[in-house]
């Protein structure tokens, strides 16, 4: 069963006016729209925008891409009570966060932009790289920690969250494209990000890479090791740690 979804208000209003932008349907939502601001008293005004955002939100079938997603990894989500979706101003603000309360509770917050949740390639593509982070991080095996062990003193560590974001975005992008759920072309973008970040390995770059995008999933201490020295990391095993 999918937890329960709830969308912030602003989003839904935002989102509905970006779907039908250019689309037949938009002449009928502007009509009913203009009728809501006929009404005088401003929390019924205000009332009435809802429900009309509402059931366009509903009717253009925003929340299918969201269900969908989290369909997929149902039983990977089974703690997960609840899933908030809010708006996200920019595109390096949109991602997901697991919140844990003191009772144990997981709430899963998914930040998006209006426009990235109208078009549904688009939102489809954002929402499952999300979802596997969140799985990998709910894994037990995957021995996720939220704090990544930078030492400044250490000239390697500076650079560590960089290499370890983008470690675990091959490794999330390689599990998209093998199940058919990614474009191959979102690897091979991928693939030329991590040869810019591990330029030194030279010719070795790309083995280590198809290690990483084709091998079986590194787990969090893996990627910490990788990122913090690559070369020696790469040479002490021949695949990353399956799980």
């Amino acid at each position: 069963m999918i937890p329960p979804l709830e969308f912030d208000p602003q989003l839904v209003e935002e989102a509905v006016f970006a779907a039908t932008r250019d689309r037949p349907e938009a002449a009928s939502y502007h009509q009913e729209r203009e009728a809501s601001y006929e009404e005088r008293d401003p929390e019924a005004r205000d009332l009435s925008f809802r429900r009309l955002h509402a059931r366009w939100f509903a009717k253009l079938g925003l929340t299918e891409t969201l269900e969908s997603v989290v369909s997929e990894h149902l039983p990977a989500l089974a703690s997960v009570r609840r899933v908030l979706v809010t708006r996200a101003a920019a595109e390096r603000q949109e991602g997901a966060e697991l919140f844990v309360a003191d009772a144990g509770e997981r709430t899963l917050i998914v930040r998006i932009r209006p426009a990235t949740l109208a078009d549904r390639d688009a939102a489809l593509g954002l929402l499952r790289r999300e979802m596997v982070y969140v799985v990998d991080m709910l894994d037990p095996s995957f021995e996720y920690e939220p704090r990544l062990p930078i030492d400044p003193a250490v000239p390697g560590d500076r650079m560590l969250g960089d290499r370890y974001r983008l470690l675990w975005g091959v490794s999330v992008d390689g599990r998209l494209v093998r199940a058919g759920k990614l474009p191959e072309v979102a690897l091979e973008r991928r693939r030329d990000q991590f040869q810019a970040a591990f330029a030194y390995l030279g010719g070795r770059a790309d083995v280590c890479f198809d290690r990483i995008a084709y091998g079986p999933r590194p787990d969090h201490p893996r990627l910490v090791a990788l990122s913090r020295d690559p070369e020696d990391a790469f040479s002490r095993a021949s695949h990353p740690t399956a799980r």
